[in-house]
Order: structure tokens, then C-alpha cells, then sequence
């Protein structure tokens, strides 16, 4: 069933993007606390929310673009199937729904997302069109997601984790940037996302690589660092690192055989990645439950 322009233009499926609020639940032990499981989905909703009033933000910003691209043609402002003034209510409304979520949640979760809002007006305004920038840019929305998480059940977050974090979805980013350049080596590229015409596929590729393999080191060495040692059992973490592997390498694969137009279309149609996914999250849930126990 198709859904009508109005949701559509929250591009619901890249909420998945925010399941990363709930790492912190996991890592912290605290699965079996409810109120932290409310805290933690009142954190979720607040992030898919503000984050759907910025896809809503940059299709405003970006609709004659859209309207060029062989897949983005279809969204509803560039279709015409939502006029500019009623998407603009919807953003603003969407992101005021967002903020008050995020305002039960406490002033340092509000300070955060707040803090994530500006850095997605940044993006969308200026550092979307700058090579390197952008990558960057969307791995910091990443990593205060995670951040946030923790922040709104109130437990510590490992630096390790954070650092680990901001690499992989380096890793992601270089993937998304490269899918959208193979989708488009058909065009010119500077018709569409500025930064497409200054990237190329070979240093897509190795700065894939590059990104990918030290997300794995780090995952290693958080695994093998003293406080995850203490908390979980010495180097118990490090037997779902063989997942973690597959998933990144899957990722870089199916990325370059240039099958999906995006990171999140992979996660959504690859059987092989999600299954590495859900062997990794049971294999990690399984630990904390153990341990804690």
C-alpha cells in the first residue's frame, strides 16, 4: 500500500538510522529495567522526528536537484505531490513535536538534539556540498544518537564506543557516497549532490577500506579494553567480532557492485547482511543477559 505524500516525504524507513539510541541499553546492562526501555523509546521517536523534519528541510532545499536524479525524482516534493507550503508546516510541526519529546527527556538529552538539529542544518545548508565534510558530518549524527541514548537513561558510554562508532559510520558514509556515484555515472554528477563531481570511485574504494578495516581494530580494542574486560569478562566481547566482520565486508561488497542507491536500501534488501546483524545483536544480547544475571 502506497503511503500518502504526507508521511512519505518523512521518509519513515531511514528511522532505522536511530535504533542507535538503544546501544546504550544494551552496553550498560539495563535491558531489564522498563523505565530505561520508555526513556530510551520516548529518546527514539525524538530523534526520528527532528530527523524527518530535516529530510522534509533538505527536500525544500534541494527539489530542483531532485528533480534531476533517476531515484529522488520520485519524492513527493519533487513529483509535486505536496506543495512547498504545506511541506514547510509539516517540517515545522514535525520538528516542534521532536524538540517537546526531547524536552521530557531532561535538559541535557534537550541541549543534545538541539545541539544535533544545528549540526543538520549545517549539513544541509554548507557542509553537504563539501567533500570529506560531508562524511564527517554524517558520522557525528551518528554518534550523538548514541550519545543520546546514554544521556537519556543516564549511564556512562565508553569512549571506545564512541570512537568506534564515528569510524563505522565513516565507513557507512564513504559507502553512501559511492552507491550514489555509481548510480549516476551515467549523468554528470555535478547536475545532482555537489561533492560528486570532486569524489572518485577509486578513492571511494580505498577510503572505504581505510575506514572500514580500523572500525574493525577499534571494535577489537574496545572489546579488549579494561573496562569492557570488567564488565562483560575478559575478551568475552571479542567472539562477535567474526560478525562484525562479515557485516562490514558485506556492506563494502554489496555497496560496490552498485545494486543499491543507498547504505539504508542495503540494510532493508540484503538477506546476507541482516543476517550477520541479528547473529551479532543475539550473540551480544546473549552476553548481557549472561552476565548479568
Amino acid at each position: 500500500m502506497r503511503l500518502p505524500p504526507a508521511l512519505q516525504i518523512l521518509r519513515v524507513p531511514q528511522w532505522i538510522k536511530n535504533i542507535l539510541v538503544f546501544a546504550a541499553i544494551l552496553f550498560a546492562q539495563h535491558m531489564s529495567d522498563p523505565h530505561d526501555w520508555l526513556l530510551s523509546g520516548t529518546a527514539f521517536f525524538a530523534f526520528c522526528l527532528v530527523s524527518s523534519a530535516f529530510y522534509i528541510y533538505n527536500d525544500l532545499f534541494d527539489i530542483e536537484q531532485d528533480r534531476m536524479h533517476p531515484e529522488k525524482r520520485h519524492r513527493p516534493l519533487a513529483r509535486g505531490a505536496i506543495s512547498k507550503r504545506a511541506a514547510k508546516i509539516e517540517c515545522v510541526v514535525v520538528l516542534a513535536a521532536g524538540v517537546g519529546l526531547a524536552w521530557t527527556l531532561g535538559l541535557g538529552f534537550l541541549a543534545l538534539i538541539v545541539g544535533y538539529a544545528l549540526l543538520q542544518l549545517l549539513y544541509n545548508s554548507l557542509l553537504k556540498h563539501c567533500i570529506l565534510a560531508d562524511v564527517a558530518c554524517i558520522a557525528a549524527g551518528f554518534v550523538l544518537r548514541a550519545v543520546a541514548g546514554a544521556i537519556a537513561i543516564d549511564v556512562f558510554i565508553s569512549p571506545w564506543l564512541v570512537i568506534c562508532t564515528f569510524c563505522l559510520c565513516v565507513f557507512i558514509g564513504f559507502c553512501k557516497r559511492y552507491c550514489e556515484l555509481h548510480s549516476l555515472q551515467e549523468s554528470d554528477p555535478s547536475h545532482h549532490r555537489k561533492t560528486l563531481d570532486r569524489y572518485t570511485q577509486p578513492f571511494l574504494l580505498q577510503a572505504m577500506r581505510i575506514s572500514g578495516g580500523t572500525a574493525i581494530l577499534l571494535f577489537l580494542l574496545y572489546t579488549a579494553s579494561p573496562q569492557t574486560a570488567e564488565r562483560f569478562g575478559l575478551m568475552r566481547l571479542a567472539w562477535s567480532l567474526p560478525m562484525v566482520i562479515f557485516c562490514v565486508y558485506r556492506m563494502a561488497k554489496v555497496s560496490m557492485a552498485g545494486r543499491y542507491s543507498c547504505p539504508v536500501a542495503i540494510v532493508f534488501g540484503d538477506r546476507p547482511l541482516q543476517i550477520g546483524f541479528i547473529l551479532w545483536l543475539v550473540a551480544v544480547t546473549g552476553l548481557v543477559l549472561t552476565v548479568s544475571s
